[in-house]
């Protein structure tokens, strides 16, 4: 009664076996097409931003060099932006000091 065992046995007959007793596979996430369109102003205004600017870990203006490489599709820089926009984001939360009580809770979609 280990791993898949009794869901095989439920399902024999009613699921093909070419589905039931293939191998794991993952998923992608698509990340590159997120960042060419939907995330990308999340992604401009966090990178770009003043904060990113003044913690000093980017380049700047490779950063933006890249988000628009990536959006025109000159070159797949998904990955490495979205590590990127993970990052930032990272240090906002744990890093930075939280806002001041007056100051009004900003969500990442207010950003774009």
């Amino acid at each position: 009664l280990t791993g898949k065992h009794v869901v095989k046995r439920a399902f024999t007959g009613r699921v093909t076996s070419g589905n039931l007793f293939r191998h794991k596979q993952g998923f992608t996430v698509p990340v590159s097409r997120w960042l060419k369109r939907d995330l990308y102003p999340v992604a401009s205004a966090l990178l770009l931003s003043d904060r990113a600017r003044a913690r000093g870990w980017f380049a700047i203006d490779r950063v933006r060099d890249m988000l628009l490489a990536h959006r025109a599709g000159t070159i797949d820089l998904g990955h490495r932006l979205w590590s990127l926009v993970a990052l930032e984001a990272w240090a906002r939360v744990v890093l930075d000091p939280p806002p001041a009580e007056s100051a009004p809770d900003v969500a990442l979609k207010d950003l774009a």
